[in-house]
C-alpha cells in the first residue's frame, strides 16, 4: 500500500509541474490522513467511515483564484470509496465543487490501490477546465 501511495504522490508532483510550466503557482502536494471514525451526512443519509486519506494540490490562477485538485479515499469495514474533485476555493462560499468525477468503490485492497493510481491520473482531466476558467477571467 505504501508503494502505491508513494507512486500516487509522484504522479501528483508531475501534474503540479505541468501547471507550473503554464505559469500558475501551486501548493505543495497534500497528503492528509485521518484514522479516526467519522460520519458524513449527505442528502438526508448518514454514512459511517473508519477514516480517510486526502491527496492533492492547489493551483493559484493568474487572477488570484485558487483551485483545489484532489482525491479523497474513505474506508469502512467493507469497502473503500474514492472521490476525485476540482473545486474553487472561494472566500465567500468556501470550497465550491466545479467538477466531480464518478465515485470509485472497491471491496478489495488490491482494487483500491489500482483505483487510487487511476484517480490520480484522472486529475489531469481538470487541466483543461482550469485553463478555460482562467482564460474566461482575463
Amino acid at each position: 500500500m505504501l508503494e502505491t501511495l508513494q507512486s500516487a504522490n509522484e504522479q501528483i508532483k508531475k501534474q503540479k509541474y505541468k501547471y507550473t510550466l503554464l505559469g500558475y503557482r501551486t501548493s505543495q502536494a497534500g497528503f492528509i490522513l485521518s484514522g479516526s471514525p467519522f460520519t458524513v451526512h449527505e442528502n438526508g443519509e448518514k454514512t459511517e467511515y473508519h477514516g480517510c486519506l486526502v491527496l492533492g494540490f492547489v493551483v493559484q490562477g493568474k487572477g488570484q483564484k485558487e483551485y483545489d485538485l484532489g482525491l479523497t479515499i474513505f474506508w469502512d469495514a467493507t469497502q473503500w470509496v474514492i472521490t476525485t474533485e476540482l473545486s474553487e476555493i472561494n472566500d465567500e462560499q468556501g470550497q465550491v465543487i466545479i467538477r466531480e468525477l464518478p465515485e470509485r468503490k472497491c471491496d478489495k485492497l488490491s482494487d483500491c490501490l489500482r483505483e487510487i493510481l487511476e484517480a490520480v491520473s484522472d486529475l489531469g482531466q481538470f487541466e483543461e477546465i482550469v485553463t478555460a476558467f482562467e482564460k474566461g477571467s482575463e
